[in-house]
């Protein structure tokens, strides 16, 4: 298979959106932290209006006690931009973006996974879609999955607010397993496993719960299945139907006066036209030498991922991409 058959290759920009590799995912997970260290420092104490909306019913006088003494410091940041049902219902919609950069403050390890899991997926997908257009897929993925969660919760009735990037996070984990299904990774560092499957394990104990809370039953377990369903749904969607949203965003009218000043313009790439290209000037065996090389190295990336590939492979990749982008 040539080299414009393979989508991780034909959807790959060479940075022709002036963003440097690894730039959205990189201040993406900055403003996480921001906003996690903000959560911890800025903070009330508790009150039991905090503990109204419990998911095991209405508490006792001892259970309210208990959580105020397990909880004495509520977020003032949390607060603000935690999502919540029922101010969503009353306009403030702004909550189906700003969860997504919330966490539990009381637990390092919610921000430190989500963080190394957009890390580890998001910078090869950043790399192949261009920083821009991984910035508004990772920013539309939270909102949809704030959606579906707020639509369960008028479902069932619930009104348990919400926090965390995961919806976000799923999306980026569904986009990449559809590029790279056979990549493996290490479940708790030690035992390797196919990305595919570990999506699809996050699929099945995920859409579970929701299944349930849908048919009526209780089945809190403090994670917003909800948001990570619609997380995965969105991920699988992009990548199916090839959406690119990119092209939506600069229609918007506020964008078109703000891009130039807000985000890195494009910049036209040089091209071979007007020269003979040097794959013409080769050998029918010079050519069919370097398409197996290149494919070779098409086939490592769909095993192993990008970060596999040495120095030599990617600048080999690169020169191959900008030569067939020159005879278009």
């Amino acid at each position: 298979m040539g080299i414009d058959g393979r989508d991780y290759i034909r959807e790959r920009p060479t940075g022709g959106d002036g963003w440097e590799f690894g730039h959205a995912v990189k201040w993406l997970i900055i403003l996480n932290v921001i906003v996690f260290v903000l959560q911890v420092v800025v903070v009330r104490d508790s009150v039991e209006a905090d503990f109204a909306n419990s998911p095991y019913g209405e508490l006792t006088s001892e259970d309210m006690a208990d959580y105020m003494r397990f909880a004495p410091k509520m977020s003032r940041v949390t607060d603000w931009l935690q999502l919540s049902t029922d101010d969503v219902l009353h306009g403030q919609v702004w909550r189906l973006l700003t969860y997504g950069f919330c966490h539990d403050r009381l637990s390092v390890f919610h921000i430190l996974f989500n963080m190394l899991f957009l890390w580890w997926f998001g910078k090869t997908l950043e790399r192949m879609y261009g920083g821009r257009e991984f910035c508004l897929f990772y920013l539309v993925a939270i909102i949809l999955a704030g959606v579906a969660f707020v639509l369960l919760d008028l479902w069932t009735g619930s009104r348990v607010p919400s926090v965390g990037a995961s919806g976000g996070v799923m999306a980026v984990m569904m986009l990449y397993a559809m590029h790279f299904p056979y990549e493996k990774i290490r479940i708790w560092f030690l035992f390797p496993i196919a990305i595919r499957w570990v999506v699809l394990a996050y699929v099945i104990f995920d859409l579970h719960p929701v299944l349930l809370a849908i048919a009526g039953d209780q089945n809190f377990s403090g994670v917003a299945h909800a948001a990570h369903v619609g997380g995965l749904a969105f991920g699988y969607a992009y990548w199916k139907l090839e959406w690119r949203l990119e092209p939506l965003w600069e229609k918007l009218p506020l964008t078109k006066i703000t891009m130039k000043r807000v985000l890195p313009q494009r910049q036209p790439k040089p091209t071979l036209r007007g020269k003979a290209a040097p794959a013409r000037q080769r050998s029918g065996k010079a050519k069919q030498a370097e398409q197996a090389k290149i494919d070779a190295i098409l086939e490592k990336i769909s095993q192993d991922g990008w970060d596999s590939l040495s120095a030599k492979e990617r600048k080999l990749l690169d020169q191959a991409s900008e030569s067939m982008r020159g005879r278009r």
